[in-house]
């Protein structure tokens, strides 16, 4: 029996993993501080333990327990309202843990220093926002983490749509044969006009909303060819099968891992100037 998806199976396939995890995330984001926190310590350890092992050839590597003792840390920090750069130099220690443990296996010590990062900032960028420690704490952080996920969740959907409809020009074949131009574009656009839904649901700052979308939308698109990048350079098609339709979590969250840091550091460096209603 042949088990190869059809275009058609995958693709109903990647939309009912897709409405799970969708719904999962935002009863996640309208649950309590700590209900958030479980579900992104859980995908991060999941993100980071398939990180790890692509780097080690395949196998489990010893290097994912420090950084699931990091990412562990972080959240705590977040939760418990320390500051930035202490949790930021947890992740630092904690890269640099993994690395001196990758230098003594003689594996890719800069490679298992890079997951920790990569995966650690996106996490506590997501737990800032949720907790409000990016904002002036005037908006909810549900109301922010919701906005940026759905950015996010648009610009996947818009890059898979238009990509498969429109087809064309290949937008980094070294990197990723099958994404193209009309997809990259059609992810930033439908980014920007599911911010400004959002935004005008919440009764916030339309141009600003359109921007976050397509600011979003652009790092979504950067995440994406980063890990296509990665699997090429160790030479595998998906991070793991945990997913159907999709791979692994890390082929899931990729766009994810470098939109949220983007979107706390706008929130951070416009201050109370946001899409989500904190003005000046």
């Amino acid at each position: 029996m042949n088990s190869v998806l059809t275009p058609s199976t995958e693709l109903r396939t990647r939309v009912a993993s897709g409405a799970v995890l969708i719904t999962a995330v935002v009863l996640a984001v309208l649950g309590g501080s700590w209900v958030f926190a479980l579900l992104i310590l859980v995908g991060a350890l999941t993100a980071l333990h398939e990180w790890h092992r692509l780097v080690n050839g395949g196998s489990a590597a010893l290097e994912a327990v420090p950084a699931a003792l990091t990412m562990i840390v972080v959240v705590g920090l977040v939760l418990t309202d320390s500051a930035l750069l202490l949790s930021l130099a947890v992740l630092v220690l904690g890269a640099g843990t993994a690395a001196l443990v990758a230098v003594k296996r003689g594996s890719w010590a800069l490679w298992h220093a890079v997951g920790v990062v990569y995966i650690g900032v996106a996490v506590l960028a997501l737990m800032m926002m949720r907790e409000g420690q990016i904002s002036s704490g005037i908006v909810d952080g549900r109301v922010i983490v919701g906005g940026v996920f759905t950015a996010v969740w648009a610009a996947d959907t818009g890059a898979l749509f238009f990509g498969r409809m429109l087809g064309g020009p290949r937008l980094a074949p070294q990197l990723s044969p099958k994404k193209t131009w009309a997809g990259f574009i059609g992810g930033i656009f439908l980014a920007g006009i599911a911010e400004f839904v959002y935004v005008a649901i919440i009764d916030g700052p339309l141009w600003l909303g359109i921007s976050f979308g397509i600011c979003l939308g652009v790092t979504s698109s950067c995440g994406d060819l980063f890990e296509s990048w990665v699997k090429r350079v160790f030479q595998t098609k998906n991070s793991g099968d945990l997913i159907p339709g999709h791979g692994g979590m890390l082929d899931r969250v990729d766009s994810l891992l470098f939109a949220a840091p983007a979107g706390a550091a706008v929130l951070f460096i416009f201050g109370d100037v946001s899409p989500f209603g904190i003005n000046p």
